[in-house]
């Protein structure tokens, strides 16, 4: 949640709206900013500790996605309890959608 909060903050420079959903499958994790400037992954530099950030919510997150909107954008993490099936066990092609590992 902080990783998504603090990139709202820096990179659009704007207020951040924080949701959170359970779902009885999933907690979804949603974070709203005005800005229309849709998150690109960096690669992170050894001696900054600046643009991990997505990396972060790429490793921890079950999926993740970016809806623009309107106003701005809302970016949505899902994470399953432990012992919850894996959700993308039994794909056509055994290849996770963007933004889901």
């Amino acid at each position: 949640m902080s990783e998504l909060i603090t990139n709202a903050h820096l990179h659009a420079g704007s207020t951040a709206n924080l949701v959170l959903v359970w779902d009885n499958r999933c907690l979804h994790v949603s974070v709203h900013d005005s800005s229309s400037a849709m998150p690109e992954p960096r690669t992170p530099d050894a001696t900054t500790p600046n643009g991990r950030g997505l990396g972060l919510v790429e490793a921890l997150a079950d999926t993740w996605q970016t809806r623009p909107q309107s106003d701005g954008k809302t970016i949505t993490a899902c994470f399953y309890p432990p012992d919850q099936p894996d959700p993308h066990a039994g794909e056509a092609d055994g290849t996770p959608s963007p933004g889901s590992r």
